[in-house]
C-alpha cells in the first residue's frame, strides 16, 4: 500500500466523540480558530454539538443567568457568538486600556437603543421613585426596584426593539407583612438555575412600646423563560431589632448571613425556620459592614478587628433562638491597623466555597483581594484565607464613588464605579469606570503577588446621550458587554460588543 493510501492520519482521524472532547477543552476563540482550518470540523452535527458545550461551560464559569440563552433554539451561528462573546469583550478592554494615553482607556459602545418603559399606573398615580436596576448575569434580564414594585423586564439579545412592558411585576403590598411596614430593600439577589431568589428587608411600624421590628423575607421569581410567576417562600420578623442587613447566602444549606445594629449576627435557615443569633462585643458597631456565610463559617469585617471567623452554632427554631448570647470569634484574619474599606462582595449562585472580599488599603493605596475557602486539615476543615493578589489602585480617580455589585468575566473579577453626576454639568469627569482585575495566578494558591489590573471608561461627559443631565441609576454586566441607565422611566441601553453578523 502506498503512502497515498493510507488513512489519514492526525487529528481528523479521531471519532467525532473524541474530537467533541478535545475541542471542550479549548478556549471559545481557539474553537472558532480551529474550526476555521477545516471543513470536517464544521459539520452541522459536530460543530452544534461543540458549541452547545462551550456555550455551557462559558456560562457556568460567568455565572450567567440560565434563561438568558434559550439553547434549544438557537441557531450554531447565534451558539458561537453568544460562546465566544465574554472572551472577545475581555480582549477588548484590555486593548482599549493598554492603548490608552493616560492611566485610562475610553471604550465607546457600539449600538444604543433606548425606550420609555410602561409600568401599570398606580392607583393613587403615585410617581414611583427608582430605588436601583440590577442586570442579571448575561445581560438579557433586568430588575427594576422601585419604592412601590419590582419589576422584571427583557431587554433580549443584541438586536431587535425593546419590550416597554415587564414580563413580571411583584408589588411592595403582595408581600407580607411588608405591605404594612413602611419601605422595603432589596438587599440582595441570587441566581438559581431558571430561578430569581430575592432577599428583602423591611422595617415595620412602631407599636406602642416603641419597638421596631424588622421582617426578612425570602421571595422567588420562577418559570422566568416562559411565563414567570413568583411566591413568597420564608418570612422572619425579628422583634425590638435595630437596622437589620441580609449580607450573604448560602443556596446549598438555604442560609442566609444578615447584621443587626449595633453588634448582632445572625444566620437563618429559611427552609426549616432556624436561626441562630450571636452578639459581638458592645464596643463594636456593625453598621455598613460586611460579612460572608460558607457551609461553617461566618466571615465578618469590623473596621476595629480586621477579618473574623466565627464558627456558626447550631440553629434552634425561631420560637426559642431570639436571645443572643456573646460568641468570640475562633481566628482573626487580619491585622486592624491596616485602615482596610470594604468595597463590594461578589455573589456565585453555584454554591462554590470561594468568595471574594475586596478591601481598600488606605495607606499602601492597594486593592487587596480575599478569596475564601474550606480547607481541609488533619483535624477537619477549617476557615483560611487566600490573599490572592494585591492590585494598584488609583484613589484618586475614583474618590467617594458608588460601586456596582462585582461580576465574573472569564477567569476575572470585574469592579465597576460610577458617579451620579455633578452639580456643574459642565464638569468634564468619567463617569463610568470598569475596573478590570486580571487573574494570573492559581485561586487556590496561598502565595501572595501583585495580580494585573486595567482601567477603562464606559462613559463620560463627552457623551452627547447624557451631556446635560445627571446620570440615573446605573448597573453593567460585563459578561454580555451591555450597560443600563434608567432615568424615571427612560431606558438607555448600551451594547459594548457589535451584533452578530
Amino acid at each position: 500500500m502506498s503512502s497515498d493510501d493510507e488513512p489519514a492520519a492526525g487529528l481528523l482521524s479521531l471519532p467525532a466523540e473524541l474530537l467533541l472532547g478535545i475541542q471542550s477543552l479549548l478556549e471559545p476563540l481557539d474553537v472558532a480558530a480551529l474550526q476555521s482550518t477545516c471543513t470536517t470540523l464544521q459539520g452541522p452535527s459536530i460543530c452544534r454539538a461543540v458549541w452547545l458545550n462551550t456555550l455551557r461551560q462559558v456560562m457556568d464559569r460567568n455565572d450567567v443567568f440560565t434563561p438568558t440563552f434559550p439553547l434549544d433554539e438557537m441557531t450554531i451561528s447565534e451558539l458561537r457568538y453568544a460562546a465566544i462573546r465574554p472572551q472577545v469583550f475581555l480582549r477588548r478592554l484590555k486593548r482599549c486600556a493598554s492603548e490608552a494615553v493616560d492611566a485610562i482607556g475610553y471604550l465607546k459602545y457600539s449600538a444604543l437603543r433606548a425606550i420609555d418603559l410602561y409600568w401599570p399606573t398606580h392607583p393613587e398615580h403615585v410617581e414611583e421613585h427608582i430605588w436601583s436596576v440590577i442586570l442579571l448575569p448575561g445581560g438579557r434580564y433586568l430588575l427594576v426596584v422601585t419604592h412601590l414594585n419590582l419589576y422584571v423586564h427583557d431587554l433580549g439579545q443584541c438586536t431587535g426593539s425593546l419590550k416597554q412592558e415587564p414580563i413580571f411585576v411583584l408589588p411592595k403590598a403582595d408581600l407580607q407583612p411588608v405591605a404594612q411596614g413602611i419601605g422595603w430593600a432589596l438587599d440582595f439577589h441570587v441566581v438559581d438555575g431558571n430561578d430569581i431568589l430575592l432577599f428583602f428587608s423591611a422595617p415595620l411600624p412602631f407599636d406602642i412600646a416603641s419597638h421596631s421590628p424588622t421582617s426578612i423575607i425570602v421571595y422567588k421569581i420562577y418559570d422566568v423563560p416562559l411565563a414567570p410567576k413568583g411566591e413568597q417562600i420564608a418570612c422572619l420578623t425579628l422583634p425590638d431589632s435595630n437596622i437589620v442587613r441580609l449580607n450573604s447566602s448560602y443556596l446549598p444549606t438555604r442560609r442566609v448571613a444578615f447584621t443587626i445594629e449595633p453588634n448582632i449576627i445572625g444566620v437563618w435557615d429559611y427552609e426549616n425556620n432556624n436561626i441562630a443569633l450571636w452578639n459581638c462585643p458592645d464596643n463594636w458597631c456593625l453598621a455598613g459592614e460586611l460579612c460572608v456565610m460558607t457551609p461553617n463559617r461566618i466571615i465578618l469585617r469590623n473596621h476595629k478587628s480586621g477579618l473574623l471567623v466565627y464558627d456558626i452554632p447550631p440553629l434552634l427554631p425561631v420560637s426559642s433562638a431570639l436571645a443572643p448570647r456573646y460568641r468570640a470569634p475562633i481566628r482573626t484574619l487580619d491585622d486592624p491597623g491596616r485602615n482596610l474599606r470594604i468595597h463590594t462582595l461578589y455573589h456565585r449562585s453555584s454554591g462554590a466555597f470561594i468568595f471574594d472580599f475586596y478591601l481598600v488599603n488606605l495607606l499602601g493605596g492597594k486593592l487587596v483581594r480575599y478569596r475564601i475557602a474550606e480547607i481541609q486539615d488533619d483535624s477537619g476543615s477549617y476557615m483560611g484565607p487566600i490573599r490572592h493578589a494585591c492590585f494598584p489602585w488609583l484613589e484618586d480617580q475614583f474618590g467617594d464613588d458608588n460601586p456596582l455589585p462585582l461580576r465574573a468575566l472569564e477567569g476575572t473579577t470585574v469592579a465597576t464605579v460610577y458617579d451620579g453626576g455633578h452639580e456643574d454639568l459642565s464638569f468634564d469627569e468619567d463617569t463610568v469606570h470598569s475596573t478590570i482585575h486580571i487573574e494570573d495566578r492559581d485561586p487556590h494558591s496561598e502565595d501572595e503577588g501583585e495580580g494585573n489590573a486595567c482601567l477603562v471608561k464606559l462613559l463620560d461627559r463627552r457623551d452627547p446621550v447624557w451631556a446635560n443631565r445627571k446620570l440615573g441609576k446605573v448597573d453593567f454586566c460585563p459578561a454580555s458587554g451591555r450597560l443600563c441607565e434608567l432615568d424615571g422611566t427612560r431606558l438607555l441601553v448600551f451594547d459594548y460588543l457589535p451584533p452578530p453578523s
